[in-house]
């Protein structure tokens, strides 16, 4: 197990408001000059404009050779940029008197603390201006307790260990230093102000509450604790007026107050440019404010860099005297998650506002979209994406109703430039010629031929591309594996073990619920046999996968029934619970990122799992399954369509598009190296040099080495059930590649026709109707949605 994998382990077992966008009156650098400059009209023709001028670029800078992830970064008072990061095996601090552009040679942070080589990393880690480093180490007693240990580092390097578990009062989740020296930590019981000369406990601030969140800013102390922002003089340790306008304006985004991990978060202060201000960086941008003032403006706008995208979580902040803004991050884009600096510049020469605006719809908000605009935007600083999004769960728009209005904008040459088409009919857009032709964009992509050549039409013209795909995947016991070719073998073998089936042995888990047994069966492999070429409803194919699922339910339906019992709930309430009549919510999604089988099959709750290969990540879960697992074997999952591939992320150009170049180039992106990089999780590479490229597997994992350790407990016998998730080998990867390339099917998706079987289904399987009136009642939804 590697050094930083296993510190991980550890780890989780510790434990109205006005914003003014643009330049600030006084801020350095900050001045904007108007100029000219042009934006398409809608015949196409560019109509001349005053254009501000200036805005903050980013750039990424170096990392200490080695560098997995940053613990802590910070500008001392001389403006060398100190860095305390993970390595494979321990943790090092590095100086950089440049900036980040070069790093001198690293210190071990053991070595620093002279802490004994039976200690294992704490993960906590803060830098004083001064140069001084706190930091703790854990002594294991066995594998759920262990002791503290804190130790100081003088800025001329002389180490200390500080007694102060009786003080603090639990495990360090985050820690600081005050602009005085003082060291400030956060636990359960609230955030401890210590004086590193003597260790004596100098003000405690929110007292018996868990702090997600806090930053010093001169003698301020800001705190998170659950959703409310608290202010402290630290001067007094006593509480201070609410900074209402701050306060709403960081409140209005939720996600801001969320603590994302252990050092990682969603929102950092630092001090201001004048006395009694600060600056803040969240998602939207980074921000300054006066305390006591009525205004919160903005500095740099984050979509229009990588500061919007999802992947990235906060580490540090610091800004230098030139007025340039350092932010440590944690990236998990990739497998593994990787840490980077980024720095923004202050441009006079840049447009304020990108000249060319390009406008991306998804019918439901996505992650992934999200992370390629955010890498797109920093690679291409003069073209601003616009994110539409048909349904954002604010409002009572059903899928029905954005699809009509995105139609309606579309015929009067006012819809978007580009059309993430998951979940879009996309034959009908095709028929009406209503997407461009995209085979000039992706003739030297480099595509996998069994994924590209499915998408071509006869002329060799293609309209859509799906930028990820997943493979189809079936794990559970050997005997059942084997035995299962198609969906109707699946009802065979299970029902033929139905005898065996208790409450704490099911086929799936999602056994107990009629509505998600449906779904899990559907989504994957056997939806695509559902639809005619002309768009109508395949009954007799319908028919054949109710008849199936409706054998496989009723096989285990008494003992779940008797789980549910157990639970005190109902299926209704277990449905309602996990919203899975929603298919956009994170349960209910159509093609599920949870895993084939894991844990469940290792513990023996469940027999089988179906689902899919998105990633790196899941071949290491169901390889560790597989080879820790008692008789667990996998294979490609064959439903009522064979050897289908599941396409992710599918990308169209709109044909009344009025910035069809920027809008190529943004999908010439997309399928780029880089682009086929960002959000490994959310599919595999269709791009043959990524998909190839065994690097990409790996992620910054060695063979062997244990990325993860998860856990459970075995129904049957309480006992509790570890899972090591380890990276295999070379020829496991080569092996799921093959696979990936012998698919030449694409698995289709119509969220309506889904709905519309899964609706009628789930009364069939309740015994409610006949599988005939289940058949005509879909046939009849399809229908209406059809004629509409």
């Amino acid at each position: 197990m590697s050094w930083y994998h296993k510190h991980k382990r550890n780890i989780a077992a510790a434990m109205g408001v006005c914003v003014a966008v643009g330049s600030i009156a006084g801020f350095t650098g900050c001045g904007k000059e108007a100029v000219s400059s042009s934006k398409s009209d809608e015949n196409g023709e560019k109509a001349s404009e005053e254009k501000a001028m200036g805005r903050y670029l980013e750039e990424d800078l170096a990392v200490p050779e080695g560098c997995t992830q940053i613990i802590a970064m910070e500008l001392l008072e001389n403006e060398t940029m100190r860095l305390v990061y993970f390595i494979e095996d321990g943790v090092q601090v590095s100086d950089s008197k440049d900036k980040g552009k070069t790093w001198e040679t690293p210190k071990s942070m053991r070595e620093m603390a002279k802490a004994d080589d039976s200690l294992e990393f704490g993960s906590s880690v803060a830098i004083a201006k001064d140069g001084g480093i706190f930091t703790t180490f854990l002594e294991m007693q066995d594998e759920e307790n262990y002791v503290l240990h804190y130790f100081y580092i003088s800025p001329t390097g002389e180490a200390k260990e500080l007694d102060l578990n009786e003080a603090v009062g639990g495990y360090v989740f985050s820690c600081s230093f005050s602009d005085k020296g003082n060291l400030l930590l956060s636990s359960s019981d609230g955030v401890k102000e210590v004086n590193t000369q003597d260790g004596s406990i100098v003000h405690t601030y929110d007292a018996g509450s868990m702090v997600t969140i806090f930053d010093t800013v001169g003698s301020r102390l800001i705190s998170v604790v659950d959703t409310e922002i608290h202010y402290y003089d630290m001067e007094t340790g006593k509480p201070l007026e609410e900074e209402e306008v701050l306060t709403k304006e960081i409140s209005s985004n939720p996600n801001n107050l969320q603590m994302t991990g252990m050092g990682i978060n969603n929102l950092l202060f630092i001090e201001g440019d004048e006395k009694d201000s600060l600056f803040y960086v969240s998602h939207d941008g980074i921000y300054r404010y006066a305390f006591g003032g009525s205004v919160v403006e903005q500095v740099a706008d984050g979509k229009l860099n990588s500061l919007s995208s999802p992947d990235i979580a906060f580490t540090d902040m610091a800004r230098d005297k030139d007025g340039a803004f350092y932010l440590a991050v944690s990236d998990v884009s990739q497998s593994d998650p990787v840490g980077r600096i980024c720095k923004y510049v202050y441009s006079k020469d840049t447009p304020a506002v990108p000249d060319t605006e390009l406008t991306v719809y998804s019918l439901a908000d996505d992650d992934f979209l999200r992370q390629a605009a955010a890498a797109f935007q920093k690679k291409y600083p003069d073209i601003y994406l616009n994110l539409e999004i048909g349904m954002t769960g604010e409002d009572a728009v059903t899928e029905t109703d954005a699809l009509k209005a995105l139609n309606t904008e579309i015929m009067a040459g006012k819809g978007p430039d580009i059309l993430l088409m998951d979940g879009i009919a996309a034959d009908t857009y095709i028929e009406k010629g209503m997407l461009e032709d995209l085979s000039g964009i992706l003739k030297d992509a480099d595509i996998l031929e069994n994924i590209i050549e499915p998408y071509k039409d006869g002329e060799g013209k293609i309209y859509q591309m799906p930028v990820k795909f997943g493979i189809p995947y079936m794990q559970g016991k050997k005997e059942y594996v084997d035995a299962i070719s198609d969906l109707t073998s699946m009802a065979d073998t299970i029902e033929s073990h139905k005898e065996e089936y208790t409450k704490d042995t099911l086929p799936f888990s999602s056994s107990y619920s009629p509505y998600m047994l449906l779904k899990g069966l559907a989504a994957v492999m056997n939806m695509s046999a559902w639809v005619n070429e002309d768009g109508t409803l395949n009954q007799a194919a319908v028919q054949e996968f109710l008849e199936q699922t409706n054998r496989i339910y009723q096989s285990a339906k008494t003992p779940a029934e008797e789980l549910l019992a157990s639970f005190g709930t109902t299926v209704e309430e277990m449905e309602e619970a996990n919203e899975v009549r929603n298919l956009y919510s994170e349960f209910g999604a159509v093609f599920s990122k949870f895993g084939v089988g894991g844990l469940d099959l290792i513990s023996g709750s469940n027999i089988l799992g179906t689902g899919g290969v998105y990633s790196p990540s899941d071949l290491r879960s169901i390889y560790s399954v597989e080879q820790q697992g008692d008789g667990i074997s996998g294979k490609l999952w064959n439903g009522q369509t064979k050897d289908a591939f599941i396409p992710q992320k599918i990308v169209g150009i709109s044909a009344k598009s009025l910035e069809k170049e920027a809008a190529e180039k943004f999908v010439s992106y997309l399928f780029s190296d880089e682009g086929q990089r960002v959000g490994s999780s959310n599919g595999l590479p269709v791009r043959k040099s990524v998909y190839e490229d065994v690097s990409y597997w790996f992620g910054n994992a060695k063979e062997g080495d244990v990325t993860s350790v998860t856990s459970s407990y075995n129904n049957q016998t309480g006992e509790s059930v570890e899972v090591s998730i380890v990276q295999p080998g070379e020829s496991v990867i080569r092996e799921m590649q093959e696979l990936g390339k012998t698919l030449t099917t694409p698995v289709k998706e119509n969220r309506m026709i889904l709905s519309a079987v899964l609706d009628a289904g789930a009364s069939y399987l309740k015994g409610e109707i006949s599988v005939e009136e289940a058949v005509e009642k879909a046939a009849s939804q399809v229908n209406l949605y059809l004629s509409e």
